[in-house]
């Protein structure tokens, strides 16, 4: 299941002039493997437990 509407209603059809549509997803290795990712975002005191402290 995706997050972006996948059937056009009118509401769909108005908010899309706004967004741009998606070309491509990222993938693991746009953001240097596995091990970087758990670095940057997962390890103590990285980036989610920086979002998660300003709660």
């Amino acid at each position: 299941m995706g997050f972006r509407p996948i059937e056009e209603t009118p509401q769909t059809k108005e908010l899309a002039s706004k967004y741009p549509k998606v070309k491509s997803l990222g993938t693991v290795q746009d953001y240097g493997g596995w091990d970087q990712i758990q670095k940057k975002f997962f390890d103590d005191g990285a980036v989610f437990d920086q979002i998660q402290a300003k709660k």
